[in-house]
C-alpha cells in the first residue's frame, strides 16, 4: 500500500488483533499484532503465509474502545516474507459496519492529536 495509493489516513501503531480464515467449519482464532491500520484496511504478522484474495476473519480493540470488539473481514492484498518465520499480511476490510468505520476514524484522529501533543 504505497503512499501514492492511500486514500485514507495511516498510523503506524501495534495494536492486539485476533485473526481466523474465513470460509473454515471450524474457526482457529490466532493472536497477532496489527502494524499499521487506516479505515480502510491494516498490515498483521500472521504465522502462515495467506494468498492474495484469502478472507479473513479480524477481531480487534483500539486504546478508545477497550471494552469494544470491532469484528470485521478483510481480503489479503498482500503476505510477505517479514522474518523469523512471519509474515507481514495487508488486508482490505470487506463490508466495513460504519459505526467500526467511525470508530476506526476516531481512533486514528485521537492518536494524530496526542501523537502532536495535542497541537
Amino acid at each position: 500500500m504505497e503512499d501514492e495509493r492511500r486514500k485514507a489516513n495511516r498510523i503506524k501503531k501495534t495494536l492486539t488483533v485476533q485473526y481466523a480464515c474465513a470460509g473454515t467449519v471450524d474457526l482457529k482464532w490466532e493472536m497477532s499484532q496489527i502494524k499499521d491500520i487506516s479505515d480502510t484496511g491494516l498490515s498483521i504478522t500472521t504465522a502462515e503465509n495467506f494468498s492474495v484474495d484469502q478472507n479473513l476473519f479480524l477481531r480487534l480493540k483500539l486504546p478508545t474502545h477497550p471494552y469494544e470488539w470491532i469484528d470485521v473481514e478483510g481480503a489479503v492484498v498482500e503476505s510477505k516474507t517479514w522474518g523469523g518465520g512471519f509474515w507481514l499480511t495487508r488486508i482490505k476490510f470487506i463490508q466495513l459496519k460504519e459505526e467500526f468505520k467511525t470508530l476506526i476514524k476516531d481512533y486514528i484522529a485521537w492518536f494524530l492529536l496526542n501523537e502532536r501533543g495535542g497541537k
